[in-house]
């Protein structure tokens, strides 16, 4: 079986509800403070992994208490291999806000040092996936290592725009994220497919055949209702993998799977991905999909 190995951020996230955000100079009460491991890349490595996908993670810590939370977490789950880079100072922290409808807002109370983590030192093999979830120009050696190898490569939205432009196999991320002005036909010359997800809009996918660019567009899966919109996209780009990994030649089959797990983690609370065990259930029998 292919080998993924996650590279990105590992965070605290500390969970306030609120009954709605405030506008600028108002008030608003908080309740039910809680904490939990989250960061967007652990996310999707600890949902991927539950799914038996064999999965390599590659972040950083700090040295204070919650860095040891957040190693203890990464070592119950499922992941096979981790990569965690030790450096002075606190641990990736997120404060997560989330209203009445269960949408969240974040604020970062730390710096982003994801130029710390590489992966250069890590053995790959051809077979093996490598995931930069949220893109950096500091993991450009990374990249081309990974590609050197031979290994399929997937990099997040950021990298529609970035400079110097990059190639990689896959580009996905929300729209939300989406840089302004940006021509999706222009990008494909430099990514095979190219996933922008919409929330409640579904998620679209786009790649070229016979040299016209096509799309496909996938319908979020309904619940009945939304508790908590946090870890909805890395439970989708977990599918998404999943799919890819399972082998379907089919283009609709990651992006059904992605719309399910999301779909489970929106009804859900937590910031990772719910267990692949509670999602496979629900899906319909794979010749279906």
């Amino acid at each position: 079986m292919s080998r993924v190995w996650v590279v990105g951020p590992l965070a605290w996230d500390s969970v306030l509800h609120v009954a709605n955000l405030p506008k600028v100079g108002n008030f608003t009460q908080g309740f039910g403070l809680t904490g939990r491991p989250g960061g967007t890349a652990a996310n999707v490595a600890v949902g991927l992994a539950s799914s038996g996908v064999r999965t390599g993670f590659a972040g950083y810590v700090g040295q204070d208490e919650l860095s040891q939370k957040l190693i203890e977490s990464l070592a119950a789950s499922e992941i096979e291999e981790l990569h965690i880079k030790e450096l002075s100072g606190a641990a990736n922290h997120v404060l997560i806000l989330i209203d009445d409808q269960g949408e969240r807002t974040m604020v970062g109370f730390t710096e982003d040092r994801l130029d710390q983590v590489s992966i250069r030192d890590v053995e790959l093999s051809p077979d093996d996936y490598v995931l930069f979830v949220l893109w950096r120009n500091c993991f450009l050696e990374d990249l081309h290592y990974a590609q050197h190898i031979g290994c399929k490569v997937i990099v997040g939205i950021e990298a529609l725009d970035s400079v110097p432009h990059i190639t990689a196999d896959i580009c996905i991320g929300s729209g939300a994220d989406l840089p302004a002005g940006i021509d999706i036909e222009k990008c494909l010359e430099r990514f095979d497919r190219v996933v922008i997800t919409h929330g409640v809009a579904g998620a679209d996918q786009y790649w070229r055949e016979n040299s016209k660019t096509q799309t496909l567009h996938q319908p979020a899966i309904p619940v009945a209702e939304v508790v908590d919109t946090t870890g909805a996209g890395d439970s989708f780009l977990a599918g998404y993998i999943k799919g890819l990994i399972d082998g379907s030649n089919t283009l609709e089959h990651p992006m059904l799977i992605g719309a399910y797990w999301s779909a489970q983690a929106v009804a859900s609370v937590g910031s990772h991905p719910p267990h692949w065990s509670k999602v496979s259930p629900e899906l319909p029998p794979i010749g279906t999909l």
